[in-house]
C-alpha cells in the first residue's frame, strides 16, 4: 500500500500567504522518502528564499509524484504532512531558511496529528529514520 502524504509550502510567519500552495504525494510519504526529497530542492541562493520559487523547486524534484491542491484541505488517506515555512530576506545576498515541521497523522484534521519534528531541513534530514520509528 502507498504511503500518502501532504506538503504545504508556505512563507514564514505568513500562515495564509497567497503565494502558498499544498501539494499531494501519491507514495514514498515517510521522512525517510519525503525529508530527503523536499531536502534535496534547497541551495543557499537568494532565489531559494522566494516563495513561487521554491514551490517549483521542491515540485521540480519529483513532478510526477505531486499533485497541486486546489487549496489547502487535508486528504483522509493521508499518514504524513509537512509544513515548509520559507524565510528570507529580500536582498540578492540573503541565504534563505527552510524550516520543515513534521505531523504524523492519526486522524482526519490536524488536532488528531502528532508533531515529530519542527526545525531546520538540514537537521531533518539526520532525523528523519528516528521520525518515522517514533523515537
Amino acid at each position: 500500500m502507498s504511503t500518502r502524504c501532504q506538503v504545504k509550502i508556505t512563507q514564514k510567519g505568513i500562515s495564509e500567504s497567497k503565494e502558498a500552495v499544498t501539494l499531494y504525494h501519491h507514495c514514498d510519504g515517510y521522512p525517510t522518502g519525503m525529508v530527503p526529497l523536499i531536502a534535496s530542492a534547497y541551495k543557499p541562493d537568494w532565489k531559494h528564499g522566494r516563495i513561487g520559487k521554491a514551490i517549483a523547486y521542491v515540485i521540480a524534484e519529483d513532478p510526477d509524484g505531486y499533485d497541486v491542491e486546489p487549496g489547502h484541505k487535508l486528504h483522509r488517506d493521508i499518514e504524513w504532512y509537512y509544513v515548509l515555512e520559507i524565510e528570507s530576506e529580500t536582498h540578492v545576498k540573503a541565504i534563505p531558511e527552510w524550516t520543515l515541521t513534521v505531523y504524523r497523522c492519526d486522524g482526519d484534521n490536524l488536532k488528531d496529528f502528532t508533531k515529530v519534528y519542527s526545525g531546520p531541513i538540514d537537521k531533518a534530514i539526520k532525523l528523519a529514520e528516528r521520525m518515522e520509528s517514533g523515537e
